[in-house]
């Protein structure tokens, strides 16, 4: 795996995370702090990885397959961000 970078070890496990995943992140959040600034790209990155947690403890796959498949919920879905962040926001 030569375009993975080791964060460390759980229980003899290493933890590897693939250069793409991030750059994808890097990409979500520039992209968040290019319309809103520093607090919106935090928001953006923390919705992401969220949306990724929640799909790691309901599917059973590969977890290679997350970011993939959680953009493609999101699109079938009609769901966006600024759709999340009002029903986060209070009223």
């Amino acid at each position: 795996m030569g375009w993975s970078l080791t964060l460390g070890r759980i229980d003899g496990i290493k933890v590897r995370v693939h250069v793409t995943f991030i750059l994808f992140l890097a990409w979500i959040g520039a992209s968040f702090w290019q319309s809103g600034g520093p607090q919106a790209a935090v928001q953006g990155l923390a919705y992401i990885v969220g949306r990724l947690r929640q799909f790691a403890e309901e599917t059973p796959e590969d977890p290679s397959l997350y970011p993939a498949r959680l953009l493609i919920e999101l699109s079938v879905r009609g769901e966006s961000f600024a759709h999340w962040q009002k029903a986060q926001s209070p009223a």
